[in-house]
C-alpha cells in the first residue's frame, strides 16, 4: 500500500472538487436571465438619476430668441451589490485517512463524492439564490419599501407620474387578473401606451416576454398557439399569433401563483447586476489543521424604472 503525505490527500481532494465545480453548468438552464437583463458592476455602486421635463422644440421666427429649456431632475436610484457565500470545513481526520489509505478506500470514495456533491450543490445553489432574487422583485411588485423603485412606489402602481410639470399619471397594472387573450391585448396597449418623463409617447419595437408561473402553463398555450380568439362566440382570428411574444416559465413564482406579467424586450425595467460571479475559494485553517471551502457571489436586483412591464400582480 502506498501512503501519501497529508499535502497529497488535499490536492486530491481540491482535483475533485476542481473538476466538479468546472462539470456543474447550471446557467445553462437558468431562467432569470430570459425574462430580466443581466450585466455587470463597473464599479462598486451603480447610480441613475432621474432626468426629465425637457419639451418639444417650440416655433419661432427668424432671429427669434431661442427658449431655453430646463431639467427637472427627479429621484436616485443607487444600488449597492450584495455579498452571498457559504463555506465547510474538512476535517484533519479525513485527510490523515485519505493520505494512509489511498483514494481506493470505499468509505474514503465515498466522503470525497459528497464533497464533490456539495460543490455541485453549492453551484446551483448560486443559481438558485438569484432566481429567487428576481422572483421575490417581481413577487413584491405593489410592495413599496425594500421593493420600491426610485419613484417610491412598487413596480406594479396605478400611480406612477412623469416629471412633466404638470405630472401625469400612469398605471400599468391591468384590471383583470385571469390570463386572456383579451387581458394580453389590453396589456399590450397598456406597453404601448406609456409615456416617458417629458410626457412623449415611447417608442415599443422589438416584442414582449410574457412572464407566468407553473399554474398558467397550458393557459399560455392555449391563448398562444391557438388560430381563433378563445373564450369567444365570434371564432374571430387570434390576432396574438402576429405578435412577438416570448413566452417563459419561471417556478420560482409559485406553483399555483396565478399572476403573469408582460414585458417589453427593448425596455426591460429589471435588472440582475454582477459584481463578481460565483467562484469558489480554498485555504488551510490553521488552528484546526483543516481544509476550508468556500463559495462566494456578489450581485443585486434592482428595477431601474417601471416603465416597459404591465401585469396582474396577484393571485
Amino acid at each position: 500500500m502506498t501512503y501519501w503525505t497529508k499535502a497529497d490527500a488535499i490536492n486530491i481532494v481540491r482535483d475533485l472538487i476542481d473538476e466538479a465545480w468546472e462539470a456543474e453548468t447550471p446557467e445553462q438552464t437558468a431562467v432569470y436571465p430570459k425574462y430580466c437583463e443581466v450585466d455587470s458592476f463597473g464599479r462598486g455602486e451603480f447610480v441613475d438619476i432621474q432626468i426629465g421635463g425637457l419639451g418639444a422644440p417650440l416655433q419661432r421666427a427668424t432671429l427669434e430668441d431661442i427658449d431655453y429649456d430646463s431639467y427637472v431632475v427627479g429621484p436616485e436610484l443607487r444600488v449597492i451589490p450584495v455579498n452571498y457565500g457559504r463555506g465547510f470545513r474538512m476535517a484533519q481526520e479525513d485527510l490523515d485517512d485519505i493520505a494512509d489509505s489511498g483514494p481506493w478506500d470505499g468509505t474514503n470514495l465515498a466522503k470525497m463524492g459528497s464533497y464533490q456533491d456539495v460543490m455541485r450543490r453549492w453551484k446551483r445553489s448560486c443559481t438558485i439564490r438569484v432566481e429567487q432574487t428576481m422572483a421575490s422583485k417581481i413577487l413584491n411588485g405593489t410592495t413599496a419599501g425594500a421593493y420600491a423603485g426610485r419613484d417610491g412606489l412598487a413596480l406594479l402602481s396605478a400611480s406612477h407620474v412623469t416629471l412633466k410639470n404638470p405630472p401625469q399619471t400612469q398605471s400599468n397594472v391591468t384590471t383583470a387578473a385571469s390570463l386572456s387573450q383579451a387581458n394580453l391585448y389590453s396589456a399590450i396597449t397598456a406597453l404601448d401606451t406609456q409615456l416617458d418623463d417629458r410626457g412623449d409617447w415611447i417608442e415599443n419595437t422589438g416584442g414582449y416576454i410574457l412572464l407566468y408561473g407553473p399554474a398558467n402553463n397550458m393557459r399560455v398555450g392555449e391563448i398562444l398557439k391557438t388560430d381563433r380568439q378563445l373564450d369567444t362566440h365570434n371564432w374571430n382570428k387570434n390576432m396574438l399569433m402576429a405578435e412577438d411574444i416570448t413566452p417563459v416559465q419561471c417556478k420560482y413564482l409559485g406553483a399555483s401563483y396565478a399572476g403573469w406579467w408582460l414585458i417589453s424586450k427593448n425596455r426591460n425595467p429589471l435588472h440582475w447586476k454582477w459584481r463578481q460571479k460565483p467562484k469558489y475559494d480554498e485555504n488551510v485553517d490553521f488552528d484546526a489543521n483543516a481544509v476550508k471551502y468556500k463559495v462566494t457571489m456578489r450581485g443585486a436586483s434592482y428595477h431601474r424604472d417601471w416603465r416597459g412591464i404591465a401585469g396582474y400582480p396577484t393571485s
